[in-house]
């Protein structure tokens, strides 16, 4: 559903450009986030932990702020420099700030995010293969999208087609995984996923301003498959590490590192 949703939303976002201005992206993102928030306020319960506990109000609070901080910081600082007081100023204060965030979730009896469940292998296994798959993911696809209009001369229509490909591997092989994952164990089933990642990026590493698309295509076809036999059993090790009552924290955390 992320990988596929991803790539449904850039080709949503290729239709978009061809009628209206890049402002009708982010006015649809609104949009969409109002019917999310909407349809969690009236479906979603509170926490599947029969101790029904407080929300992390001050836990919340830090990791909100650290994260913006941080990653405002990091948008800026190409435009202020890396080196210049405002952006170590602000890297600084993110980091303090999540730092903070971790020493108060080790003493708080109902933790928003408890950092020892990181000791648990299968959980910070999945955690660390999901971040890296979706690292290497959408920074593809920031060069991509710019490469295939700047360079090329795609349309913002034709550019978003132009990573189905990537969609054709993706969606069966995270079909397949699972049964795959059954018969040769779920670490060789990742394992063997994070190798074809590889491979398409080193295809697609040789890409430049006069490559065929079938060079770009032949890359991303085995970026997604690789994805879906990698990401299945990644979220699978993630959520089958915790109990019931932290199945929403595995949730959290599973998107958390996409």
């Amino acid at each position: 559903m992320a990988g596929s949703s991803a790539i449904i939303g850039v080709v949503a976002s290729g239709l978009l450009l061809e009628v209206w201005s890049w402002r009708a992206v982010f006015v649809l993102g609104a949009a969409l986030a109002a019917v999310a928030i909407v349809g969690t306020w009236r479906f979603v319960p509170d926490t599947a932990d029969p101790r029904h506990p407080p929300i992390d109000v001050v836990g919340a609070a830090l990791a909100v702020a650290g994260l913006g901080v941080l990653v405002y910081s990091i948008i800026e600082a190409p435009e202020h420099g890396w080196i210049r007081d405002t952006t170590l100023g602000g890297l600084g204060v993110g980091l303090v700030l999540l730092v903070g965030f971790v020493l108060w979730e080790l003493r708080t009896s109902a933790p928003l995010l408890d950092p020892r469940l990181f000791t648990r292998p299968a959980f910070a296994a999945g955690s660390l293969s999901i971040m890296l798959q979706f690292f290497a993911f959408f920074g593809l696809i920031f060069v991509l999208m710019q490469y295939l209009q700047l360079v090329r001369g795609d349309s913002a229509l034709i550019a978003a087609v132009s990573v189905l490909p990537m969609a054709a591997g993706l969606i069966p092989s995270s079909r397949l995984a699972p049964k795959v994952a059954a018969k040769v164990g779920a670490r060789v089933c990742c394992v063997g996923g994070l190798l074809l990642i590889t491979a398409g990026l080193i295809l697609l590493a040789q890409v430049d301003g006069g490559s065929s698309y079938l060079l770009i295509a032949g890359g991303l076809y085995p970026l997604g498959l690789g994805m879906g036999f990698a990401m299945t059993p990644a979220t699978t090790a993630i959520t089958d590490s915790l109990p019931p009552a932290l199945q929403g924290v595995g949730s959290a955390v599973n998107d958390l590192s996409r």
